[in-house]
């Protein structure tokens, strides 16, 4: 009974927040881009935040780090009281079918982690693309204990079909190569590694879109 209720009090909030945004003025970013990656809109601070999609039929919406889309200004369900940890960033696929979300656990110096969003089904799915990837990083990477590398999207590939994603070593990580890096193009949704790309690869081939956090890094 409990559960239901809490069920019920997280749809209506959600709702609530929903309407608040789309009653709000305009639909146009207003963002920093990412850190990760230049095609990405950093989520900000201490105010309400949307990002249409390319086609503009869609809009991922985020207040009081609570996580939202509509699809022809309806509320599309899957992901109701879904909360984020700042810093984020958010970035749609060209063909509007899925956008990524690149998070910290809280803090600077905690883990990052990539979740891809599909609308399918009539409905938003959330996939993680980033566990063989991860497995691979840590073959080449040696670290002492089970640390998770940091993942962050860099770029969609063939629309939403594939996804560069950049791993490196964590910050308080006892590894082989504190400063490594690698990249990985993923099939969404399975996440299965497609190509893999060493940093001086990553950096001739998609320097272009590699965010501010990577290349101060790849500078040191």
């Amino acid at each position: 009974m409990f559960l239901c209720l809490d069920a019920a009090r997280r749809v209506l909030l959600t709702t609530l927040i929903l309407f608040s945004l789309m009653a709000g003025s305009g639909n146009q970013v207003s963002a920093e881009e990412g850190t990760w990656s230049k095609h990405a809109f950093s989520v900000p601070r201490q105010r309400a935040f949307k990002v249409p999609s390319p086609d503009r039929k869609k809009t991922v919406l985020v207040q009081e780090l609570m996580l939202a889309v509509t699809d022809a200004g309806m509320p599309v369900p899957g992901i109701e009281g879904y909360t984020i940890v700042l810093p984020a960033e958010i970035a749609w696929a060209p063909d509007s079918k899925a956008f990524v979300l690149t998070a910290n656990e809280g803090g600077q110096d905690e883990g990052w982690y990539v979740t891809v969003y599909m609308l399918e089904y009539d409905r938003v799915n959330y996939y993680d693309v980033t566990a063989e990837a991860a497995v691979r990083f840590r073959e080449s990477v040696k670290c002492l204990g089970a640390d998770e590398p940091n993942f962050g999207a860099i770029k969609w590939l063939k629309e939403s079909k594939n996804l560069l994603l950049v791993a490196e070593t964590p910050a308080r990580a006892s590894c082989s190569d504190k400063n490594a890096r690698w990249g990985y193009i993923v099939e969404v949704p399975s996440g299965k590694v497609l190509s893999e790309l060493d940093a001086k690869k990553l950096q001739e081939d998609w320097g272009d879109y590699l965010g501010s956090r990577i290349i101060k890094k790849s500078n040191r």
